[in-house]
């Protein structure tokens, strides 16, 4: 009969390494690949009168073009806040403005420029594996201390042991795929 708290530990492993995945997700979803996409804009947090508000609450946006994205602004008055914040968010774009609308165009990436994307895209998801096989290592030493304490058998321990190495193995390989369709997104621009 298996043990509650190690069931438990089981399922805050595997959550924990799902939260680690989905915010490398969003890290590299905010680097400028050279190609104009709104998921970069997804974690712009505009102060709307006083109220931290993102960006797509408070304005529409498009790609209005294959080198250009469109803000459509709700409000005037937020027109240059806004732009502002994309500046200082340092995503190496440039926008402009007409009346409501913020454009943003996206440079066409030089191969010194991939390169360098690349070897982020390299070490973020490095630093992702180093995460997930640290979540492994908290987990392995909760199991092993259960099963010193006599808590769970030496066979439950193996088991344990062996259902956290397979989700280590899985987020693994969960952020190598992720990694290689975007750096292979990269090199078709």
């Amino acid at each position: 009969m298996f043990s509650n708290v190690s069931s438990d530990i089981l399922n805050n492993i595997f959550l924990l390494m799902k939260k680690k995945i989905k915010n490398f997700n969003i890290k590299i979803d905010k680097f400028n690949i050279g190609k104009p996409s709104v998921d970069i804009f997804n974690n712009i947090i505009i102060d709307y009168y006083n109220v931290p508000t993102p960006l797509k609450n408070i304005s529409n946006i498009i790609v209005k073009n294959s080198t250009t994205v469109q803000i459509t602004v709700f409000d005037k008055s937020m027109v240059n806040i806004i732009k502002n914040s994309i500046i200082l968010k340092n995503l190496d774009l440039y926008p402009y403005t007409a009346d409501n609308h913020i454009f943003i165009p996206f440079p066409v990436l030089t191969t010194e420029k991939k390169n360098k994307i690349v070897k982020i895209f390299e070490l973020e998801s490095e630093n992702a594996k180093i995460n997930i096989r640290n979540i492994r290592r908290e987990g392995n030493e909760k199991i092993k201390l259960l099963s010193k304490n006599k808590q769970i058998s030496l066979d439950e321990e193996h088991l344990y042991l062996n259902k956290i190495q397979l989700l280590t193995d899985e987020n693994i390989l969960k952020i190598d795929k992720i990694i290689l369709k975007k750096i292979n997104s990269i090199k078709k621009i």
